[in-house]
């Protein structure tokens, strides 16, 4: 089934399709799902075959999670932060932020 996807994917932009197999997939068996993609389906042209996607390679700085929105925001603006991330593990800091360390000032 997701191979037929893929293909369909690649080769179908009809919207009226696509709402159709979202409507019918959750509830559906999957002869019914594979019957609906083979009837609605009508070739035009030639067959487009799906491209594999690259890996994105996100790297966050040392400490954060994936979900963090704000991460590289912070290791550049917090200058604790930053230092925490240079020393643990220097090849992860954002490429606009500073390379040597910060000086800290700290309110009593």
């Amino acid at each position: 089934m997701p191979l037929m996807l893929a293909f369909l994917r690649e080769n179908n932009r009809d919207i009226d399709l696509w709402r159709l197999l979202a409507q019918g997939f959750t509830w559906t068996p999957d002869y019914y799902q594979m019957a609906a993609l083979c009837f609605s389906h009508e070739p035009t042209g030639r067959m487009v075959w799906p491209k594999k996607k690259k890996a994105e390679e996100e790297t966050l700085p040392h400490g954060f999670r994936e979900s963090d929105r704000y991460a590289e925001m912070i290791a550049t603006a917090d200058h604790k932060v930053g230092n925490d991330i240079r020393t643990k593990a220097k090849e992860t800091m954002p490429k606009s932020a500073k390379k040597k360390k910060q000086g800290v000032v700290e309110w009593l």
